[in-house]
């Protein structure tokens, strides 16, 4: 992928960048999260750069099922935990 500086450094309007990270903040486990050294989306300024309210709930439960469909893609692949 073609990565410019302003995508990389801020979250355009509307958007997000890097969808793995929001996928494992709303979708991984606790263990798994602790395990990776995650901490709560508020602690990154990153992933606070974007939507709030009834929107971003349901964009987090999408990231949650993007998240599971994404490890039984792994996991068809031969790659799992």
């Amino acid at each position: 992928y073609y990565l410019e500086r302003n995508r990389v450094t801020a979250v355009p309007s509307g958007e997000c960048n890097f969808h793995i990270f929001y996928y494992l903040i709303t979708g991984a486990s606790p263990e798994v999260r602790q395990h990776l050294h995650l901490q709560d989306k508020a602690h990154y300024r990153y992933l606070r750069q974007h939507s709030t309210g009834a929107h971003l709930n349901a964009i987090r439960v999408d990231n949650a099922h993007q998240f599971k469909q994404l490890k039984v893609a792994l996991k068809t692949i031969g790659l799992s935990n």
